[in-house]
């Protein structure tokens, strides 16, 4: 089971569309008084929590301050390049085939048909 801390950049139809799937357990910031905490707080309670932080706001792909090594995984989508129905599907896919050892100490960015990893532990 992947536990997933979405952030206040995720939109409804993205956190809807990733509930469906089995493997994922997703929270949602605005659901835990996160929704306007700053990004230093967000990234350091998915820590403390082991959630696995899913985000589209760029300034998380920083490893000097958001380092994934220590992480249960942090995934950011650069969304301004997906039609809806490719970032669903795309996204989807994406955590479909992810495990919780897979993405444990790893940043993954997802842009159109293509994911790019960074500050890989593994």
């Amino acid at each position: 089971m992947l536990h997933v801390l979405a952030d206040q950049c995720i939109n409804r139809d993205l956190r809807d569309a990733l509930r469906e799937l089995s493997n994922i357990d997703l929270t949602y910031t605005g659901d835990i008084e996160l929704a306007t905490a700053p990004d230093p707080t967000i990234f350091q309670h998915a820590r403390e929590h082991k959630l696995i932080l899913f985000t589209s706001d760029h300034g998380f792909g920083d490893i000097r301050t958001f380092d994934p090594a220590d992480t249960a995984g942090l995934i950011i989508v650069y969304v301004e390049n997906f039609s809806r129905e490719s970032l669903i599907r795309e996204c989807k896919e994406f955590f479909g085939r992810q495990t919780p050892e897979s993405l444990r100490g790893n940043g993954f960015i997802i842009e159109p048909g293509r994911i790019r990893t960074f500050g890989n532990k593994n």
